[in-house]
């Protein structure tokens, strides 16, 4: 118990970002288990989620900022 507790309270203590981006998706170059990052920002991303558009060849990611 004190385990689950200790994970929930470190990834939801602090606020982090949530994004999406829409990508082209050409050639399936996004990936589940990719990291992304915000150079604007300064931050990571790791992919929450994603949404593919096969007939326009493109990809909506749900990013969240992974916390350090």
């Amino acid at each position: 118990e004190q385990l689950y507790v200790d994970s929930y309270y470190q990834e939801y203590h602090l606020p982090r970002v949530i994004m999406e981006q829409a990508l082209i998706d050409a050639i399936g170059n996004v990936g589940l288990f990719d990291h992304y990052i915000h150079p604007a920002l300064g931050k990571k991303f790791f992919v929450q989620g994603i949404s593919r558009n096969l007939i326009e060849a493109s990809a909506t990611l749900t990013l969240k900022e992974i916390g350090e």
